[in-house]
């Protein structure tokens, strides 16, 4: 999990025009259905 977490902070910190981290919780919801997948 600790690669997804890496991601989500990733992501906030290049995405922090973002009111809301919403959409990028989803994302990384997203990522992870996808590793579960495979």
């Amino acid at each position: 999990m600790s690669r997804e977490v890496a991601v989500f902070c990733l992501l906030r910190r290049s995405s922090a025009y973002l009111d809301s981290g919403i959409e990028e919780f989803n994302f990384l919801v997203t990522i992870e259905d996808s590793t579960n997948a495979q």
